[in-house]
């Protein structure tokens, strides 16, 4: 494609060609006919986050669609396709906003519910670290566990997919900015600060 700007514009033509093939809604690159849709389709990774794992946060996103849409980011993405449908979500989508649709830029509010852990990112190298309740504003996290994404998913009902998100400065306001891929056992484990159930919604 010659400008990303045309994302949104190309990819609604041949939705609007197969909407009727699939009954399906479409929106700002998503199928959004049903919850387990547009779960799936939040798995989604772009090249310069699995080259580099600090571009996740700091490479520039397009003014096209929410966060949690690949067509907010520049140049390629992939996602895992069939190998999803065997995930069984952990996600709850509560409502899509749709707050702006034009033929170039899509504007909405997903909200969901799920089960959180905190994480930090220090420059380059990425954290689980303590609920930051636990602390004072200005302390430093006591505890924290490093991240390394594992290269490869050896079997995939062992591994589990998490969503990457940061704060976007609004109580309860996130952005995605990739995803994480974690062997179960080592998820689950006891070590790492509870998982809490929480409300949030996606920008």
């Amino acid at each position: 494609m010659t400008f990303q700007k045309d994302k949104l514009i190309a990819i609604k033509g041949i939705a609007d060609a197969a909407a009727p093939i699939v009954s399906r809604d479409y929106f700002a690159g998503f199928w959004i006919g049903s919850h387990r849709s547009i779960t799936m389709g939040l798995l989604w990774s772009s090249s310069s986050s699995s080259s580099s794992r600090q571009n996740i946060i700091t490479h520039q996103r397009l003014d096209l669609a929410p966060s949690w849409s690949w067509a907010s980011t520049p140049g390629k993405v992939s996602w895992q396709g069939h190998w999803l449908c065997q995930l069984e979500p952990r996600i709850s989508i509560i409502d899509l906003k749709k707050l702006e649709t034009t033929a170039t830029r899509a504007r909405a509010e997903l909200v969901v519910e799920t089960h959180l852990r905190p994480g930090s990112k220090r420059g380059g190298a990425f954290a689980i670290v303590d609920w930051p309740s636990t602390h004072a504003a200005d302390a430093p996290f006591s505890r924290s566990w490093p991240v390394d994404r594992p290269a490869t998913a050896i079997a995939l009902d062992e591994v589990l997919e998490n969503i990457v998100l940061v704060e976007a400065g609004q109580e309860s306001t996130y952005c995605r900015v990739g995803y994480s891929i974690w062997p179960e056992s080592t998820w689950m484990n006891k070590e790492f600060p509870e998982t809490k159930k929480m409300r949030l919604r996606l920008m």
